[in-house]
């Protein structure tokens, strides 16, 4: 038997400078963990976070994930969170949930092409993975995954090319992604292809009022929620992961704290609708959603389901739009019947009584008349639950407010796994900039190069890019704060904090006690705010004054910028172009938090602004 343990995880083109790599079905992560690797902690217990976990511990990086409620797998009667109620049916963007699914919110922003990349990135990962044979996988099967046909039915023309102002052009352009990117697929131009295909004692070919007018048929993975977040939660664990339940609040006033608690280097957030709390995001917001779980096996006139049928909503035949009918087998013994949009509603009172849970069945029904011959599911009939939406799209991106590395990936909507692995991949590689930028890995690699510099100039460089002070500047820091009119106590403090200095100020605020921040007037102020007004209040002229503060904010004032500028474009590092341009603009960006200029110039280089789009693929 073949002992295949690995899947592929292939760079999009929006992630320029990333490598493929490697995530294993094996208990083991495939590097090693240990004290000194990097350590993630990731908010949210579903689909966004624990695919995101699992790529970093097959990367060698220690993650906990923090969440207020888990999947459940073993109570049918209290609610499931999203990730399980999702029908998971891949389909290329827009999906199903209505005909502005993906907004258009403006540059700097994920658009409908950054959804097909992390489409095709999810479905050539489940693809691959369905091919994964050994002792214990077969076909996807540990992980709740088949692959089927999924048949897709339009009242108007939606195989044809035509004007991006007709109505149906959405449904279109969809259809060519498909055609130009998944290959075996089956096309039906008209009604009568549509009938030689499909047999009418399956399908009725004129649900909705009219004959359907064209449709196509292409694989599609299929996952059963339930059993892959507990497949995802086991292997994590198994990897080295922690599992911790706890409710996370105000990420951007606590994240610094978590960081320290848990001796952490980043914070990823997949924390779905949650975020609009979390994060005070005002873009977000949910869309209810239910379905009907059908027992798919053979009923009086209702007989197994191997394919998955979707009737998109569009314009329907009387010129207003649609409602989805939407029937996939989610496993051999289960089939999902739905399926509701209803935007800015987050009720979860729907009933299998309610009228519109009575409309989609009746929906489906009309589509595939056996439907109402089959059985439900006894032990749990109905699903409902709200999809995460945000007004701007999926966020994946590095936030450039809070001035520590936090990483975005929520607001999937109706299509967390079907572009799920795609925004896992890019939020990884988010994640390994930021903390590179941290390390300031590649600045002070350029700075060490300089052979026209002075090993005092050299020095002046490192410490203004790591935040750090030369011994010198530690002497004379040390006799202004002796010399300050500050209490006693804060000179102590000071003193130590001076003493024990390092590349990273809350590293050398840790070493001289366990309290790292300092509660004053009930604001937590840090070290650094205090050595500045040390340097704000001492008899330095201004250009001491700037060196110092440029020193402690580990930031770097206009004459620095420019020299390191050239220096990065002159240099002769061998590092791919892409890398010597986020260089630049980490520079240019510069603050007195590095953190905040390397989210933005990452960003800028996923969400790339007019003209400035990245057209190679790796």
């Amino acid at each position: 038997m073949s002992t295949v343990h690995r899947v592929v995880v292939h760079p999009s083109r929006y992630t320029q400078g990333a490598s493929p790599f490697e995530v294993s079905t094996s208990d083991a992560p495939l590097k090693d963990l240990n004290a000194d690797s990097r350590h993630v902690l990731i908010v949210g217990g579903g689909v966004s976070g624990l695919l995101v976990a699992w790529m970093l511990l097959d990367k060698g990086i220690r993650v906990t994930i923090l969440a207020k409620e888990w999947a459940r797998t073993w109570d049918f009667s209290e609610p499931r969170i999203t990730s399980q109620i999702a029908g998971a049916l891949w389909e290329m963007p827009p999906g199903g949930c209505g005909l502005t699914e993906i907004e258009t919110p403006g540059a700097g922003w994920a658009t409908v092409e950054h959804y097909r990349e992390w489409a095709m990135q999810s479905y050539n990962f489940y693809m691959k993975y369905a091919e994964v044979s050994n002792e214990h996988e077969k076909g996807g099967s540990s992980l709740g995954l088949s692959v089927a046909k999924l048949h897709q039915f339009f009242y108007d023309d939606a195989i044809t090319s035509c004007s991006k102002k007709s109505p149906r052009h959405e449904h279109y352009n969809k259809y060519a992604a498909v055609k130009t990117r998944i290959g075996g697929v089956e096309v039906y131009p008209d009604k009568e292809a549509i009938a030689q295909r499909f047999d009418k004692s399956i399908i009725n070919l004129s649900s909705g009022g009219n004959h359907f007018q064209s449709g196509y048929t292409h694989t599609a993975p299929i996952i059963n929620t339930d059993k892959a977040l507990a497949y995802l939660m086991a292997l994590v664990q198994r990897k080295g992961a922690t599992l911790e339940t706890r409710e996370v609040k105000d990420l951007r006033e606590t994240g610094q704290r978590l960081l320290t608690d848990y001796k952490a280097d980043a914070i990823v957030n997949a924390t779905g609708l949650g975020a609009r709390e979390l994060v005070n995001d005002e873009d977000v917001y949910p869309v209810r959603g239910a379905v009907r779980r059908v027992e798919n096996t053979r009923h009086s006139k209702f007989r197994h389901l191997n394919d998955a049928y979707l009737v998109p909503a569009q314009i329907g035949p009387d010129g207003l739009p649609s409602k989805t009918v939407f029937i996939v087998p989610r496993n051999d013994d289960i089939l999902y019947v739905g399926s509701i949009i209803q935007p800015h509603n987050e009720n979860m009172n729907l009933t299998p009584e309610s009228p519109e849970v009575q409309q989609m069945w009746d929906r489906a029904g009309d589509f595939m008349p056996s439907l109402n011959h089959a059985g439900f599911v006894n032990h749990f009939p109905f699903a409902q639950g709200l999809r995460p939406f945000t007004k701007k799209n999926v966020k994946v991106r590095a936030d450039e407010d809070c001035g520590f590395p936090l990483v975005h990936n929520y607001g999937h909507g109706g299509s967390g796994w079907t572009i799920g692995v795609g925004t896992a991949q890019c939020a990884v590689h988010i994640v390994e900039t930021l903390l590179d930028d941290k390390d300031k890995t590649g600045l002070l690699q350029v700075v060490g190069m300089q052979t026209d510099w002075s090993d005092i100039k050299k020095e002046k460089f490192s410490n203004a890019i790591k935040g750090t002070l030369g011994a010198n500047e530690k002497s004379e820091l040390l006799d202004k704060i002796q010399a300050s009119g500050v209490p006693e106590s804060c000179k102590d403090r000071l003193k130590n904090v001076v003493n024990s200095w390092s590349a990273e100020l809350i590293k050398a605020s840790a070493k001289i006690g366990n309290q790292t921040l300092t509660d004053v007037d009930d604001r937590l102020i840090d070290d650094k705010t205090n050595l500045l007004e040390v340097v704000t209040q001492s008899d330095w002229n201004d250009e001491e004054k700037d060196k110092f503060r440029n020193a402690i904010n580990g930031t770097l004032g206009e004459t620095e910028k420019a020299e390191l500028l050239d220096r990065v474009r002159a240099s002769s590092l061998q590092i791919p172009d892409t890398y010597r341009d986020r260089l630049t603009n980490v520079v240019r960006l510069w603050s007195a938090e590095l953190m905040k200029a390397s989210a933005k110039a990452t960003n800028d280089a996923i969400y790339p602004i007019e003209d400035n789009v990245y057209k190679a693929r790796l």
